[in-house]
């Protein structure tokens, strides 16, 4: 990829350079390691993050090997870059920490429920993630699900819940 800004791409690649891009995320399972070139800063690596209900079929049908080693490739990539002035604040790369981290869902049709399963239990582990970030993912869903299930039990009318939507919405 190549002079990107404000971008955000998800992809599995054998090999993913990314040159003279500003303000960008990668989401990135890959054979080898990114590399970054040129005038790029502010970047953002992370672990692949799409999930949808047909992927470990796709990545069969690829040839895909659960064996190698594809989940932490982001986390050094091979730097090539123009020297950069020390006054310098910005960062050239960063890896994004699991707590930050969010998946991407694809769902083949645009509903809440497809043959009977819901589209959120889907991204309950990404195949691509390493195992700390589908933990992040986990607990953060644990916690979202506890919070949910205490407010409907303290909002049982309905009216206090539309109540409460319009005070957040403002």
């Amino acid at each position: 990829m190549d002079k990107c800004e404000n971008t955000n791409l998800t992809i599995i690649t054998n090999l993913i350079r990314i040159g003279n891009c500003i303000d960008t995320n990668v989401y990135v399972a890959g054979l080898r390691q990114p590399i970054i070139y040129g005038d790029s800063r502010s970047i953002i690596l992370a672990p692949h993050n799409a999930n949808y209900k047909k992927i470990n079929l796709h990545l069969r049908k690829l040839g895909y090997n659960n064996n190698i080693n594809t989940t932490n490739t982001f986390k050094k990539p091979i730097l090539f870059m123009q020297s950069v002035d020390s006054n310098q604040t910005q960062y050239t790369y960063k890896s994004r920490h699991p707590r930050e981290f969010a998946p991407m869902i694809l769902p083949e049709v645009i509903s809440g429920v497809e043959n009977g399963t819901r589209i959120d239990k889907i991204a309950e582990k990404l195949p691509l993630a390493p195992p700390e970030y589908n933990k992040a993912l986990y607990l953060r869903k644990s916690i979202f699900n506890s919070w949910q299930k205490n407010l409907h039990e303290k909002l049982p009318d309905q009216e206090q819940s539309i109540q409460l939507q319009l005070a957040i919405q403002g």
